[in-house]
């Protein structure tokens, strides 16, 4: 059972802009997001980082905005590799700086098999 089930959907929102590299060019780069959607990649990064403890320890949000542990895992590895990416490169590059980085394609596969975990 979710408790906060807005929560979740922010989440796979986070996911499926992390996961999607066309989608980042167009939107995060290019400022041609979708009708309605406002969306770059601090955003998602303050998501996980900053508006909730998923980077700190997603394990405590099971039940939550979570449903299991191996949810939990695939946000852990997301966070890791967004974090790899900073030490990498510091936090102070433009979106598109951080989505041409060598590091990034970790950032994306991550974010698809956590997106896969979650949809099942």
């Amino acid at each position: 059972m979710i408790n906060l089930p807005n929560m979740r959907v922010q989440l796979i929102g986070c996911l499926e802009s992390l996961s999607d590299l066309a989608y980042q060019k167009k939107c995060w780069v290019l400022d041609k997001c979708p009708v309605g959607v406002q969306d770059n990649f601090n955003l998602s990064v303050h998501f996980f980082f900053d508006d909730t403890s998923l980077s700190e320890n997603p394990h405590l949000l099971v039940g939550v905005c979570l449903r299991n542990e191996n949810e939990a895992q695939a946000i852990q590895q997301v966070c890791q590799m967004i974090d790899k990416v900073f030490d990498e490169h510091g936090l102070d590059k433009s979106d598109e700086e951080y989505i041409n980085c060598p590091e990034w394609g970790a950032v994306l596969n991550s974010a698809s098999e956590a997106l896969a975990i979650i949809r099942k």
